[in-house]
């Protein structure tokens, strides 16, 4: 394809735009109607909380039906994606400009003061178009973040599906375009059958919706993901029968023992574990991350064993613009870390902005603890650790809250329960609910 050709197929058509549009409502239509599970976002600083509806495995399996029925019916092509490749990119980035600058006037006009929808303008014009300004708007009542990011995941499979269509279609389909697809239809698949977990990670809780969140989510993931597909889709490669059994080898070590076998194994040993005797957490070693660790040290190995540098220390006060060149035995001294945990430590006249000291105390023990827990190895400091921060929570200190939330993303207050299943104790704690988990019924 020459640059003329090219600059003219960047040119979006009625079809693509219509193909565009057309996928944002279903899926703002399907979210909505189809039945799911309703799973409450993690307490936001004004106490509130969101609620997302799961469906997205059942919305992705009735629009792969339905584009099935379509081509069947032979109203649409099942090459329509691929063949219009470009002026989707171009469509959607668009879409995604317009958006943003949407977003961007009306979080600069908006009053409400709730942790959602109030506007954080930091003054600096690229700053809030780039990074947002409200947390979590809504259209019609849907959550904008959470939308965005289920569009790019089931946008990157009808990419894919419709390059495996024009593959057959040119008679190029090689294995390796088949261990390609087969391989992101489970990575899909697996997202949305879990898509609950999505709604405590770091983009949904903490990140404004801006244009790196739009883009990231739109255009990013569906046409930076599916770039494999395409360069197959030109260049057939044909591997040997080892080739392909080293493929899936290394696949399925990748997904099933690293991917899904860490966050099976981190449920069971960093969730906090009930004993109906004595009521009382115990945290396990963190063995999937310590294997983690222990691989990137690995990888670096080569770093750490370098021979240690015969060159004269040329530093000098002259060159030395923070004051921070020599390193005093006194400064990694742990008592010096003192200020960081308890702030009032390092100025005792400064009053706390809190009106309630006694959680804020609270919390920042829990963190301290925390902290000696991990460099200690000693499992009774996180347990006091991680009842004082959710007594601080319960409080309504916002930074338990959010700690909570933290920590909950990464498994570590996920209870287990009589029924087997995994429990968030963070609601119950936070919203003063005094349950007895043990006597919940089978998740």
């Amino acid at each position: 394809m020459d640059l003329d050709s090219t600059l003219h197929a960047l040119v979006p058509s009625s079809v693509s735009v219509t193909m565009l549009l057309g996928f944002f409502a279903y899926l703002g239509i399907a979210g909505t109607v189809i039945p799911g599970k309703v799973v409450p976002g993690v307490i936001l600083s004004d106490g509130t909380r969101l609620h997302y509806r799961c469906n997205g495995l059942l919305t992705l399996i009735l629009l792969v039906a339905l584009l099935g029925i379509g081509v069947r019916m032979s109203f649409i092509s099942p090459t329509a994606i691929a063949d219009n490749g470009l002026e989707l990119l171009s469509a959607t980035l668009i879409f995604s400009f317009v958006v943003t600058l949407i977003l961007y006037v009306a979080g600069r006009r908006s009053h409400n003061q709730g942790s959602s929808l109030k506007p954080h303008v930091t003054g600096n014009l690229i700053d809030d178009w780039w990074f947002g300004i409200q947390l979590n708007p809504q259209f019609m009542g849907i959550d904008l973040k959470f939308f965005f990011v289920r569009a790019g995941m089931m946008g990157w499979l009808l990419i894919n599906l419709s390059i495996l269509a024009k593959s057959v279609k040119e008679s190029n389909l090689s294995q390796s375009m088949i261990l390609y697809q087969l391989f992101c239809v489970l990575y899909i698949l697996d997202y949305f059958f879990y898509e609950e977990y999505m709604t405590s990670t770091w983009d949904i809780i903490a990140e404004k919706l801006g244009f790196m969140l739009v883009f990231g989510d739109l255009v990013w993931i569906p046409f930076t993901f599916s770039i494999q597909g395409w360069w197959l889709l030109s260049n057939k490669v044909e591997l040997t029968t080892a080739a392909v059994i080293a493929n899936c080898i290394v696949f399925w070590i990748g997904f099933s023992l690293l991917f899904e076998g860490i966050e099976f194994l981190e449920a069971l040993t960093s969730r906090s574990m009930y004993s109906k005797r004595t009521q009382k957490r115990q945290y396990g070693v963190n063995l999937p991350r310590l294997l983690g660790e222990s691989c990137l040290l690995l990888a670096t190995d080569d770093l750490i064993d370098a021979p240690p540098s015969t060159t004269e220390d040329d530093s000098s006060d002259e060159w030395d613009e923070f004051g921070d060149s020599n390193t005093k035995p006194e400064d990694l001294d742990p008592g010096s870390w003192c200020p960081i945990f308890e702030p009032t430590a390092a100025d005792p006249a400064a009053a706390s902005e809190y009106e309630n000291e006694e959680e804020e105390a609270l919390f920042y023990s829990g963190i301290t603890n925390m902290v000696s827990s991990v460099s200690s190895g000693e499992p009774r400091l996180m347990e006091e650790a991680a009842s004082e921060i959710e007594a601080s929570a319960s409080g309504g200190y916002p930074h338990a809250q959010s700690a909570l939330g933290f920590l909950y993303n990464l498994g570590m207050t996920r209870e287990w329960n009589r029924g087997g299943g995994g429990r968030e104790p963070v609601a119950a704690v936070v919203n003063g609910v005094n349950e007895d988990v043990l006597d919940l019924p089978p998740s």
